[in-house]
């Protein structure tokens, strides 16, 4: 039975407090939150302990920790974690910084600890699907690439998403941070040259909440982002085209994924499923199994990398929002 505690009960804590309810080899012992009665919400209904101070977790009989801390706690409580020998599934960012980053991977190495960055869109059906007619060669050599990405950044999302000294970004940070691994996935290839422009529009915060960028990779597919969180209600939807040389295909999240060449034309549809659980289950095979996860810190850092470079080419223009 692999036991488990949770720091951090917000959207994601929680689902993840269900995903392992549904394994038979992995158990919740303990969520930890600075909002007790979000603690509690995420912990009672498996039987699970529930206290407001993160770091009195390490001290239970635990083998891993679901890190779903503010980014910028990440980095000392994760080297926590390794020195306590606590496997480590980790939330998107790995860390605010590169340097961060490599030191929680060399501190899982040193201690034997299994590291995962929490990249979950790569457990969606439709990807996983995207990534199948990918490998089979089925688009050919991938030229381009565009991810658009729309989510309403209101009272839902944490407060501290909004403060760069917590969060290090706004929506390329907090949701974009998807397309860069997903694409990464995608192509087999690293980002070789980036280009952006960002915008802060909806409200006066410091982070950005709109971004355009383009994205050269090593194998020559040229990628774009665009990304938009305001504070209001927006239409939203997440879509990711991707062109090649023999065919292209559309994946619409939660939706479908249709192909097109000239010898196959088709549309699948997805119903609902679970995948945090998926990603929950191969942690815990990992664990179980002594080897690396799918998804690994080096993951994490290649696509951090990423993202900081957008950030340090491009200067954030904030507007003043419309009363």
């Amino acid at each position: 039975m692999i036991r488990i505690g949770i720091q951090g009960a917000g959207q994601v804590g929680k689902r993840h407090a269900d995903a392992i309810a549904k394994i038979d080899n992995a158990q919740l012992v303990a969520v930890a939150d600075l909002d007790e009665s979000r603690a509690r919400e995420a912990a009672l209904p498996h039987g699970a302990a529930f206290m407001t101070d993160y770091h009195e977790i390490y001290a239970l009989d635990l083998d891993a920790i679901i890190n779903c801390l503010p980014h910028d706690l990440h980095h000392e409580s994760a080297l926590l974690a390794a020195d306590r020998q606590l496997h480590l599934l980790l939330e998107k960012p790995i860390c605010l910084t590169l340097t961060e980053a490599r030191d929680v991977i060399e501190a899982c190495e040193r201690n034997g600890v299994k590291l995962m960055t929490g990249y979950v869109h790569r457990y969606r059906q439709e990807m996983l699907d995207a990534k199948a007619l990918i490998d089979a060669g089925q688009l050919g050599q991938i030229a381009t690439a565009a991810d658009n990405f729309c989510a309403s950044g209101g009272s839902h999302v944490p407060q501290w998403v909004w403060k760069k000294a917590r969060s290090g970004g706004g929506v390329h940070m907090y949701g974009g941070i998807h397309a860069v691994d997903r694409l990464r996935w995608f192509l087999g290839s690293e980002v070789r040259t980036v280009y952006a422009k960002m915008r802060t529009y909806s409200t006066h915060m410091d982070v950005e909440d709109g971004l355009v960028a383009f994205l050269e990779f090593e194998d020559g597919a040229l990628a774009s982002l665009v990304q938009n969180s305001p504070r209001y209600a927006s239409l939203g939807g997440w879509r990711t085209e991707l062109f090649g040389s023999a065919g292209n295909l559309a994946i619409n999240f939660n939706k479908s994924l249709e192909f097109s060449s000239n010898d196959n034309r088709f549309m699948r549809t997805y119903e609902r499923y679970d995948h945090f659980e998926r990603q929950m289950r191969e942690f815990v095979s990992a664990i179980e199994e002594d080897r690396d996860p799918w998804v690994t810190g080096r993951d994490g850092l290649l696509s951090l990398a990423v993202v900081l470079a957008v950030y340090e080419l491009s200067l954030i223009h904030i507007s003043e929002p419309t009363r």
